[in-house]
């Protein structure tokens, strides 16, 4: 079974998965440094078994922008 986004992400920042919600960001988010941010690619790509692009990437700015990109990959939300 595929781990949740809220999972993957508490994981990677150190947060409980009921503290990240759709406006969760770098801003909002003191662990969601340039570090984190490629453990959080790796995280994304091992739990979904996708390869994200560079240029995905730079589109993150947010756990909604994380949806949508997942989305674009064939990833359905549970």
């Amino acid at each position: 079974m595929k781990p949740s986004l809220e999972q993957i992400l508490a994981r990677v920042f150190g947060v409980k998965p009921k503290d990240i919600t759709d406006s969760t960001s770098p801003d909002t988010l003191s662990s969601w440094d340039s570090f984190n941010a490629v453990k959080l690619v790796d995280a994304l790509e091992r739990g979904y078994h996708i390869k994200l692009k560079i240029e995905d990437m730079a589109k993150i700015k947010n756990v909604r922008d994380i949806r949508k990109l997942l989305k674009t990959y064939g990833v359905v939300r549970r």
